[in-house]
């Protein structure tokens, strides 16, 4: 994983257009960041509420990633047979492959914000009910 604090990143990789033509116009909202997709890249932005500190994200990230090297080595896998459909479960986790602090802007309004790009994942989330 990437850890890229804002004072080392080069002028023109300091700020990030959300409404972009890379981005995807969806909004994920979760409970403590927002996610956008990078459709060029087919990567999540994850941008953190102001409230949370770097160190906090930092270390989230790294239990994160601890999490998914280890169902990597030991995947969880069940089959379940509720009621007549039988399915299987996989639990997994999505690696965080960079971390830092960015400018993001949307309609010409620019802030610092604390981010993590991770892959995006298409599909059902408990977060996203839709």
């Amino acid at each position: 994983m990437k850890v890229i604090p804002f004072d080392e990143q080069p002028l023109e990789a300091r700020c990030l257009a959300l409404d972009g033509l890379s981005m995807d116009h969806k909004v994920y909202l979760g409970q403590d960041s927002v996610v956008f997709r990078n459709n060029q890249t087919d990567r999540a932005i994850h941008i953190y509420n102001k409230s949370i500190s770097f160190s906090r994200v930092l270390t989230y990230v790294q239990c994160v990633n601890a999490a998914a090297s280890c169902l990597d080595r030991s995947p969880f896998i069940e089959d379940i047979e509720p009621e007549i459909i039988p399915y299987k479960v996989e639990v997994r986790v999505n690696l965080v492959e960079e971390c830092g602090e960015n400018l993001f802007s949307i309609k010409g309004n620019s802030m610092k914000y604390i981010y993590t790009i991770s892959p995006f994942i298409d599909g059902s989330s408990l977060c996203w009910s839709n």
